[in-house]
């Protein structure tokens, strides 16, 4: 702020107001700029936090249900290798006391495990996918952060650095002008006066007669000349 004092004219209060107002619109432009940079970074970050949680999500669920189905897979094999030997086996379904019956029902197990044997490899290949789109995701976000990350820094100094330059500018503006005493504003230069132009008429009395007796002289010398002939008849006049 302009340093006022009971002095100061009203120059100065206008200029400092001026001033005020130069230094209030800049720093609202840089608040402004801030709160862009911030809302950018906050979207940012949970644009990526999303994405990240979105994707953990949808592997570790596909991980569990492999788990489950491998599980299944196992207690499916258990099942048929006690069917094919075939001694000790206490069967859970009554009713099956022929070979025939014996036969479908292995053909029906087998038939269950190849089901089985079938998703779970569609289940390997979807969980390698994933996988691997879950891995490239991950390598692309983690450029892309590091990406918003600089830019984002060189935004901040950027904006740094011209802050600085705004109050710099707002400091040397705001210090106290060099004036005359008693704090007035100093007188405004005026230029040397020029010396007056000499007239050519000479001033002093011995030129000015001068002047006059040539004049006069060269007035009157188509009648008399030093010689003593007249002008007209060019003819000498004896003295006597």
């Amino acid at each position: 702020m302009a340093l006022l004092t009971m002095n100061s004219t009203i120059w100065d209060i206008e200029e400092a107001i001026r001033h005020e107002r130069r230094t209030w619109d800049k720093l609202e432009e840089s608040a402004a700029k801030w709160q862009t940079i911030l809302d950018e970074l906050s979207s940012d970050i949970e644009h990526a936090d999303g994405s990240s949680t979105e994707w953990k999500i949808k592997f570790e669920c596909q991980k569990d249900y492999n788990r489950m189905l491998m599980r299944h897979l196992q207690r499916m094999r258990a099942e048929i290798r006690m069917l094919h030997k075939g001694n000790d086996v206490t069967l859970q379904e009554p009713g099956l006391k022929t070979i025939g019956e014996w036969r479908t029902e292995i053909q029906k197990l087998t038939v269950e495990k190849w089901s089985m044997e079938s998703l779970r490899n569609m289940y390997e290949k979807q969980l390698d996918a994933e996988s691997m789109a879950y891995h490239r995701a991950h390598d692309h976000l983690t450029q892309l952060s590091r990406d918003i990350r600089l830019s984002q820094a060189l935004l901040i100094t950027n904006q740094e650095a011209e802050d600085a330059a705004v109050l710099s500018s707002i400091e040397a503006v705001a210090s106290p002008r060099k004036t005359g005493g008693g704090g007035r504003k100093p007188l405004a230069k005026v230029s040397p006066l020029r010396p007056p132009v000499k007239c050519e008429t000479p001033k002093s009395y011995r030129a000015m007669f001068r002047q006059h007796r040539d004049q006069h002289l060269r007035a009157n010398e188509h009648h008399l000349n030093f010689s003593g002939m007249s002008p007209k008849s060019k003819q000498c006049n004896p003295t006597e």
